[in-house]
């Protein structure tokens, strides 16, 4: 029998509005603490009320949207408090990951997909483009979790970085932040490259706290964003 191509279902109208929406999110167009209105985004977005508010649910246990007022939603503020958890476990698994890969046998697949991606964002930093930038950096640390085979640890991280990008917006709004990230990159693939445990953590834990402490600098004491 001929090899047949796998069907896709199509992608429901909920689907493509959560789509849209955490884009939106995450790229910092709609920004922390403005209100939500179903009936607005169902205008802007041409589709009934019904997906979107099924999407702003699901945005919702993500923890990417909160209840605002009676019937309302808003983007979540982050709190420095939050900022500080959210990147010291990121911290305890991401070290974890990079010791782990430095510790395998070298994986040239793996690097070349690292360089790539660094490359890109050497490119989309003189684009000034920081919206897929910020997409790249997702790719990035999802590369080297994915590269361990280990799916809950997948899994959590997918989870941790929808939330640590609320902060990571703020984070990179200084525009020296963009090369110090690629740089950065940089010192976590050759400290794999080189099989080196200690320093890849090294690298790793010197990277996460540049943008935990880049993120906090932009909430005054006490404050949110």
């Amino acid at each position: 029998m001929a090899t047949l191509n796998t069907i896709q279902p199509a992608r429901t109208v909920k689907d493509q509005v959560y789509d849209a929406l955490q884009q939106a999110i995450l790229a910092g167009t709609i920004p922390s603490g403005e209100p939500i209105t179903e009936s607005q985004l169902a205008d802007q977005l041409g589709v009934s009320r019904t997906p979107v508010r099924e999407a702003l649910h699901e945005l919702e246990r993500e923890g990417l949207v909160e209840t605002h007022g009676v019937r309302g939603k808003r983007v979540r503020h982050i709190t420095r408090e939050e900022i500080v958890e959210l990147f010291w476990l990121r911290q305890a698994i991401e070290c974890a990951i990079v010791e782990h890969l430095a510790a395998k046998t070298p994986d040239a697949e793996l690097y070349t997909t690292l360089e790539g991606l660094l490359q890109q964002q050497c490119t989309l930093l003189a684009q000034n483009d920081r919206e897929t930038f910020l997409q790249v950096d997702d790719q990035f640390h999802s590369a080297l979790v994915e590269a361990t085979g280990f799916q809950k640890a997948f899994d959590v991280m997918a989870n941790i970085k929808l939330i640590t990008r609320l902060a990571v917006i703020h984070a990179v709004a200084r525009p020296t932040r963009y090369p110090e990230v690629i740089a950065e990159h940089s010192n976590i693939i050759e400290a794999l490259k080189q099989q080196d445990v200690n320093r890849a953590r090294q690298a790793m834990i010197e990277h996460l706290t540049h943008t935990r402490d880049a993120a906090l600098q932009s909430i005054p004491q006490g404050g949110r964003v």
